[in-house]
């Protein structure tokens, strides 16, 4: 009779390639997520579990409710001891500055070689696509395009990126493989970019006290709405969750529509709407929807993980 289980043990490892090794030797029953140091012991090029694998484990990859993304400061009012860019001048209030990054980034090609095809790129705005269905579909966000980021660069009054300071890239250990594939396409669009990797302790509280100008951030989902992703660019949210200070009145009043709305197909048309706002004003760079990967032993059976990455037990069983 359920449950199947007599116990569940945790284990934490820190170093990933010892807790790989573990797994291998059969003394972990499953393995959540990978990181850069042996997603490739695992896994090819293509997101597939390598052929030497699949006799003794399984993979499985589902859509993940975490979106990654670039962060810019946008409040005009925060001016005083801002890391990055000097202290009174912000590039990125202007908006064609910002464009022109999200136009300047091949998310394709980060995904592929520096995370194995494990991710979606994020064309579809903020919100991952899987919360609103083929609602989805008449998001038009940002692809790869030079002639456009050029153009808005110009428009900027920075033709190919001349007389642009340089701007640095807040980031964390975590993120450090993707930022510097980020930082070399940045450059071939005429931006010079450093990067600036701190503890991920650090990185919250200056995101939170609005002194970085440009940094990685990223959203899991507190629950299973889209209103939770959107609640990140309401202005009347503080920092957390308003990390660019975004404010924009026509946001706003959609945001205040929809908490008066209690039919969940009727909000999805205002949320749609507000992710149009959101990537038009562009107070950030959606990068990729995330994805879980999980590798169980062969024995285990039954074992289920929602999209917020919560396991679930209740027919767990292992088969010897």
């Amino acid at each position: 009779s359920l449950p199947y289980l007599d116990a569940v043990k945790i284990s934490f490892i820190q170093d990933k390639q010892m807790e790989f090794l573990s797994f291998k030797k059969q003394k972990l029953d499953l393995l959540s997520s990978i990181n850069s140091n042996i997603k490739d012991l695992i896994i090819t090029r293509d997101g597939k579990l390598r052929d030497e694998l699949k006799d003794q484990i399984r993979m499985e990859v589902i859509p993940y409710l975490n979106t990654e993304y670039l962060g810019f400061l946008v409040d005009p009012n925060v001016k005083k001891d801002i890391r990055g860019i000097g202290n009174d001048k912000n590039p990125f209030l202007n908006k064609d500055i910002r464009k022109a990054i999200n136009y300047s980034i091949d998310r394709e090609i980060l995904i592929k070689y520096l995370r194995n095809n494990i991710g979606k790129p994020a064309y579809k705005g903020f919100i991952p696509p899987v919360m609103l269905g083929d609602a989805a579909n008449e998001i038009e966000g940002y692809k790869f395009d030079p002639i456009k980021a050029q153009q808005h660069l110009a428009k900027a009054g920075y033709p190919n990126g001349k007389g642009l300071p340089e701007i640095v890239l807040y980031m964390s250990d975590i993120s450090m493989d993707l930022c510097e594939g980020i930082q070399s396409q940045l450059k071939s669009a005429g931006f010079k970019v450093k990067l600036q990797k701190e503890q991920t302790s650090s990185m919250r509280k200056w995101m939170a006290d609005s002194k970085l100008f440009f940094f990685y951030g990223q959203w899991i989902a507190d629950y299973p709405d889209p209103e939770t992703f959107l609640t990140v660019f309401w202005s009347k949210n503080p920092a957390p969750p308003n990390y660019t200070r975004f404010n924009n009145s026509k946001f706003d009043k959609l945001y205040n529509d929809a908490l008066l709305v209690s039919d969940p197909e009727e909000r999805k048309k205002i949320y749609v709407e507000m992710d149009k706002v959101m990537l038009n004003e562009a107070p950030m760079v959606p990068l990729y929807y995330d994805e879980i990967i999980n590798f169980t032993q062969k024995n285990i059976h039954g074992l289920k993980v929602t999209p917020s990455k919560l396991l679930i037990l209740k027919e767990t069983k292992i088969l010897n």
